[in-house]
């Protein structure tokens, strides 16, 4: 494949990774048929048995929906819910709405500042205008603000609004209550009660509908009052507790105060009467989380005789949130026990107008919702549903397809917050489906990923054709042998970037260069580096990399294995490649404005209508906007090639990342809108199946119990059912090995040096030879034979 991106996205690994591949077994959360390979040239079945729209689900994200909530009235709740399409930094986000609770009703809340529980506040610019709705009763008004008054953000109720006014020739500080009247004009009324001396005041802390909780500083020092809305007189609060020892953040239930510290790792908490709010206040030890090193953020809030606390969690990918606990007020020693409410919690409090607090939370992704706590008298608190959150699809951002077997990246899908990798093997006979395997979920340290381009997350995942996928580090190519294993082609070029993959050869190039490298996942070398070169572009296939010959208008294959270089090709042009593509017989080519595709079996080349996409066996996929369409050129040169469309995918679907082809024999792989994979069937007619590279043991004991001879061939696609035979030198069986088990488009076998009863074989030099059978076939196939040295037997 190319060194450029004209053909595939170039990504890499841009987040922690937890990795499923390989040997071993995945997890298939939800899966509908999903299609077999097509069978050889002269029987296209398998490609027509595919139901179009096979689909395979996508995995619930670990996180929970974002669920915010910002005021709590009688008739509902205000909140902001993260919506399921991508926003421009990733998953978009509603605009705020008001929720009933007893239809579930929703309609959206445009242009909100602030809200004090169904009130919604819109501050002009200027801070010189506001206008209040009240969502209970639909009831709305404007305040206006006089000259040199100045609207507070964050403070207001019904028809009323806080403003602050500085005398500049004294330098003397007031507030006043500014209330929108029936008749259309703004009364003013001073607030008292605050001190003459006082030099700033704080947004405000927190309010309900009849009074707030104001913060004030002076000379003397930072002091808390409680501000009537109806009597505009401010009562001094915690009159024992100012400047560094004062809380710094409050609550209000109908009957208390409650003040505690919201950073760092809070040990107490104080409550008063809300009748006599500057009375000694009651300590209360509030429940900890003995995290020190981070000290999440604590919310508190009151439900009767229980204060709530919730905490931010630092942690999202590695814990969906902290427990929300309850603990009874005036609780300060052994009786400081917290009862537990919800296993893991936002740590967003609100409080509605009955004394009952509304919180979000759940289990876990799945079971997440808002639920009212209502106190329950001296028997504590009672936890209700209000709404049932659903859980948000994890959003896909890799794609592998090889041999049959799907390899899906998606970021946070897996039993962790972390990205991770499900495989799905698609059946090759019978009925199309999708085979479940168990989940292995780990995670790799962030210095294993290299950064995408500003602002993706992205995978470039390439299927190697054998079960296994590739990706890049950034200066290196890993493949993951298992959840906590992976070989590493480390060629020190600087950064890389993965061109392509076959089996156990990978094919990088230095990003900015014409220098290439392929690794060999099998090398024992330190880098598994196995051959470096130069080229403009460059493909592999086999145990065979295609490059710009030294003749312009000339590509020439080296073997990996033999080292040598076969003949120069001839294509239809006089320039250098830039975009070499290659599966089996068909070689794809651009160069000078032109692309066409070689078949190297018939020497000639097949003209296409465009350039650029991705090469199967026969046809090339290419995306044209929000469509994906196949051309078919499987019947060769001379022959008319076909274009269709083949499937919609999102305006900003990327070839090689969120849809790609699978090079061994099966078809499209794509994701729709909703995140889920889809799997478009490619009715067109394949090669039949060959053998691009084999390992197979030279000799084998059948000495004592036995030895065990161990082949594995790489296929150019599945085979429905392989057999290896074994004769000795007379040309007698001596054993055989047969099975439908297979690793994507790789097999392997074992033999135990014994014969078809159990007996030893002869001794001396013995012939095996691998058959196959296609789905639809009566008989096996030849693809590969060899010899081997039989010690031990008769």
């Amino acid at each position: 494949m190319a060194r450029h991106a004209s053909s595939r996205g170039r990504v890499a690994v841009a987040a922690t990774l937890a990795l499923s591949a390989g040997p071993l077994a995945l997890a298939v959360p939800s899966a509908v048929a999903a299609p077999a390979p097509a069978s050889a040239a002269t029987a296209p079945a398998g490609a027509s048995a595919a139901p179009a729209g096979t689909v395979v689900d996508a995995a619930d994200r670990f996180e929970p929906r974002g669920e915010s909530l910002y005021g709590a009235g009688r008739t509902g709740y205000l909140h902001r819910e993260e919506s399921d399409g991508p926003g421009e930094s990733g998953w978009g986000t509603s605009d705020a709405a008001w929720t009933e609770y007893g239809t579930g009703r929703t309609r959206p809340v445009a242009r909100l500042t602030f809200a004090n529980g169904p009130i919604a506040a819109l501050l002009r610019p200027g801070h010189h205008m506001l206008d209040l709705t009240d969502l209970d009763t639909g009831e709305s008004a404007t305040v206006t603000a006089p000259p040199r008054h100045y609207l507070m953000t964050g403070a207001a109720t019904d028809r009323t609004a806080v403003s602050s006014v500085r005398d500049h020739a004294t330098g003397t500080l007031s507030l006043h209550l500014l209330r929108a009247e029936a008749d259309g004009a703004t009364s003013d009324r001073t607030v008292t009660g605050l001190p003459d001396d006082m030099t700033s005041v704080h947004r405000v802390r927190t309010q309900d509908r009849e009074s707030a909780v104001l913060v004030v500083d002076g000379p003397g020092a930072r002091r808390a009052f409680l501000l009537d809305y109806r009597s505009g007189a401010a009562t001094r609060l915690f009159p024992g507790l100012e400047g560094d020892a004062l809380p710094t953040s409050f609550a209000l239930s109908p009957d208390r105060v409650l003040g505690y510290w919201s950073m760092g790792e809070a040990a107490y908490a104080y409550t008063v009467e809300r009748g006599a709010p500057d009375a000694a206040p009651v300590r209360t030890r509030v429940p900890g989380t003995g995290d020190t090193a981070t000290e999440p953020r604590a919310t508190m809030a009151l439900a009767g005789d229980r204060i709530l606390v919730a905490r931010d969690e630092p942690r999202p990918q590695e814990r969906v949130g902290r427990p929300l606990q309850a603990v009874r007020v005036g609780a300060d020693g052994a009786d400081a026990r917290a009862e537990t409410l919800l296993k893991h919690a936002g740590a967003r409090l609100t409080p509605a107008p009955d004394g009952s607090v509304l919180a979000v939370g759940g289990t876990g992704a799945a079971d997440w919702a808002v639920h009212r706590v209502t106190a329950k008298g001296a028997d504590g608190v009672r936890l209700s549903v209000v709404r049932e959150i659903a859980p948000v699809r994890a959003r896909i951002d890799g794609l592998a397809l090889g041999g049959g077997r799907l390899t899906v990246a998606t970021a946070g899908g897996g039993a962790t917050g972390v990205r991770t990798l499900r495989a799905f093997d698609l059946s090759v006979i019978g009925t199309p489906k999708a085979v479940a395997r168990p989940e292995h979920d780990s995670a790799l340290p962030d210095r294993s990923y290299a950064r995408c381009a500003e602002g993706e997350a992205c995978v470039d995942l390439r299927a190697l054709g054998n079960g296994r996928v590739a990706y890049s580090t950034g200066d290196s190519v890993r493949e993951p042998t298992s959840p906590d294993t992976h070989r590493t082609v480390a060629p020190g070029l600087g950064r890389v970037d993965l061109v392509d993959a076959s089996g156990r050869y990978t094919l990088l190039d230095r990003r900015g260069s014409a220098q290439f490298a392929v690794g060999d996942s099998e090398s024992r070398t330190p880098t598994r580096v196995v051959r470096t070169f130069k080229a403009s572009a460059a493909a592999l296939w086999g145990t065979k990399v295609w490059q710009p010959g030294k003749k312009a208008g000339t590509v020439v294959p080296y073997d990996l294995k033999s080292g040598k270089t076969g003949a120069a090709v001839a294509l239809g042009a006089r320039c250098t490649p830039n975009d070499l593509q290659v599966v089996g017989r068909w070689l794809y080519w651009e160069c000078g404005g032109k692309a066409r595709v070689r078949d190297l079996t018939a020497k000639k080349d097949v003209a296409l209508p465009h350039r650029g996409g991705l090469l199967g066996d026969g046809f090339l996929v290419r995306q044209d906007g929000a469509r994906l369409d196949l051309v078919d050129f499987h019947k060769g040169a001379g022959t008319r090639v076909t274009t269709k469309r083949l499937a919609s995918v999102p305006e900003d679907a990327r070839p090689g990342v969120t849809w790609t082809v699978d090079r061994f024999g099966g078809h499209v792989a794509y994701v729709d809108a909703a995140q889920r994979v889809r799997i478009a069937p490619v009715p067109v007619a394949r090669s039949p199946i060959a053998s691009l590279e084999s390992r197979a043991d030279s000799r084998v004991s059948a000495a004592g119990k036995g030895g065990t001879w161990r082949g594995r061939w790489q296929l150019s696609r599945p085979a429905a059912a392989w057999k290896v035979t074994f004769k000795d030198a007379s040309g007698r069986t001596s054993g055989s090995v047969r099975g439908t088990a297979h690793d994507g488009a790789s097999v392997a076998a074992r033999w135990h040096a014994r014969t078809r009863d159990g007996a030893k074989p002869r001794s001396g030099r013995h012939t095996w030879t691998l058959t196959v059978k296609d789905s639809g076939d009566t008989a096996y196939r030849t693809l590969k034979t060899g010899t081997l040295d039989l010690t031990g037997g008769r």
